[in-house]
């Protein structure tokens, strides 16, 4: 059932032959759902956001007898599979059993597995046929051995310039849809004054930089970066970005994805990160309390002294009554350095609480006054709205095909990331999988607006996040697990 289609089902409720239900995240079957299902019939289970499974379990009850009638069923997966593995029992169950026997001699774990990206399903079958086979295991396998191909590092030459056409082999600048690799030992700077191309695939096993100067605002659109064994430079910690920069990630739930990691789910509209991300913006006045209350649809605030803060910039106004929900984005107008005041381009949706001194005192050192988040950053890495699909950057390190290991870094300082995280999925706008040999940190940044999750730290060490805000997820902020 492709998008529309399922979009078209859901809205007619006077359909029958379907049903949603939600996803319960269990790992024995036993608590999980009970489902009903009539024997003799096929069922299609359709994930219907995007998620994907490393492991998925099903168990039949003990009401099968050995003369009912086969179900089978059939299911879609998005990430990449090389392989999906079926147990019954003790039993590993060939793939194509499903299709090479006949319906008499199916047993439950029988299957079928099409996992080009054009197709994406499986199918099993379940009977009561076998009581040692109740229990079914299926294992997704993103790639079998090293899933990348090994790249040898090479000492940088001198620097070369994405605009001329002398930079690149084929003597022709880069097109939009095509893959683009830096190739090892390229020092490539990006310098396109206006926005590139739109690139299926950018490769990066040299170097990639920005170009720094002071009046050159950079954009570099892609559906996906895959920094393999180069980097990814935006400014650095000595020498700060000083004009604006922006990586914009297109795609959608449908586009196709990238492996790289048996354990790690890369996913699409992605930085991914097995090389080293660096990027360094310009230092901001990240936030401030609320000096006087502010009403609904009150068209100015007051806040701290001697910010930075300037027309043009994005606030976010934290909630301060009982409704987590009750918060406000505004756009500055004009800020008043020696008073405080902010000019908002449109009135407020909600109160807000503020006072001139703190509350600390009088709360248990609680201090109750409302947070104003500054969300603007000249270095932004940005989902592109589309599918209300937003993108992500993923660190790790993973094995290459010769067994070496490629160790990820990521260091962000002052950097903002908008519309990030993908629906229903453990995607997060920014993500730490398997990421356990080098130093990371991120500092003074901001992650805003996404359907999923903000940050997740899974399997990782040596991660820093310090005086970042992480802002207006649906799902979750923050999961750190297993770190």
């Amino acid at each position: 059932m492709d998008k529309d289609t399922l979009k078209a089902f859901l809205l007619d409720r006077k359909k029958t032959n379907f049903t949603v239900m939600p996803f319960k995240n269990k790992l024995n079957p036993s608590n999980g759902w009970a489902v009903p299902f009539v024997t003799g019939h096929k069922y299609r289970v359709h994930w219907a956001e995007g998620l994907d499974f490393e492991t998925m379990q099903m168990e039949a009850s003990d009401l099968w007898e050995k003369t009912d009638h086969n179900i089978e069923f059939v299911s879609n997966h998005t990430d990449v599979r090389e392989a999906i593995e079926f147990w019954a029992g003790k039993e590993q169950i060939l793939n194509k059993t499903h299709i090479l026997d006949t319906p008499d001699l199916f047993e439950t774990g029988h299957n079928y597995v099409q996992n080009d990206t054009a197709t994406r399903m499986f199918s099993w079958v379940v009977n009561g046929k076998n009581e040692a086979k109740k229990k079914i295991v299926m294992k997704g396998i993103r790639c079998i051995g090293g899933c990348n191909k090994a790249v040898e590092k090479k000492e940088l030459g001198p620097a070369v310039y994405w605009s001329n056409v002398n930079s690149w082999p084929s003597k022709k600048l880069p097109v939009a849809g095509e893959t683009v690799e830096i190739a090892p030992g390229v020092n490539m700077i990006y310098d396109l004054k206006t926005p590139s191309p739109i690139f299926k695939l950018i490769v990066v096993n040299g170097a990639l930089t920005f170009l720094q100067d002071d009046k050159t605002d950079l954009e570099l659109r892609a559906y996906h970066i895959f920094v393999n064994v180069g980097a990814l430079n935006i400014g650095t910690a000595e020498k700060p970005f000083k004009t604006k920069a922006q990586i914009t990630l297109f795609g959608e739930q449908s586009s196709d994805t990238i492996v790289y990691a048996k354990a790690v789910e890369a996913g699409n509209k992605v930085i991914s990160n097995t090389g080293s991300v660096q990027m360094f913006g310009a230092k901001r006045s990240r936030w401030s309390r609320l000096v006087a209350e502010c009403e609904k649809d009150q068209t100015y605030i007051q806040v701290d002294k001697d910010l930075d803060w300037k027309a043009g910039d994005q606030i976010y106004l934290a909630p301060t009554g009982h409704d987590a929900l009750y918060s406000d984005y505004a756009e500055i107008t004009a800020y008043d350095a020696k008073s405080g005041k902010v000019d908002l381009k449109e009135g407020l949706k909600f109160y807000h609480f503020g006072t001139n001194e703190s509350t600390a005192s009088k709360y248990n050192g609680v201090d109750m006054r409302g947070e104003v988040i500054l969300l603007t950053r000249n270095v932004r890495v940005v989902g592109d709205d589309n599918d209300a699909w937003g993108g992500q950057i993923v660190t790790s390190d993973a094995m290459n095909s010769e067994g070496g290991i490629q160790a990820g870094l990521l260091e962000m300082d002052s950097v903002e990331m908008y519309n990030v995280s993908q629906r229903d999925t453990y995607k997060a706008g920014l993500r730490f999988d398997a990421a356990l040999t080098n130093k990371h940190f991120v500092n003074n940044s901001v992650i805003h607006q996404g359907l999923a999750w903000g940050l997740y730290i899974k399997s990782s060490a040596n991660v820093q996040v310090k005086d970042t805000s992480i802002i207006g997820f649906i799902q979750t902020g923050v999961n750190i697990h297993a770190s």
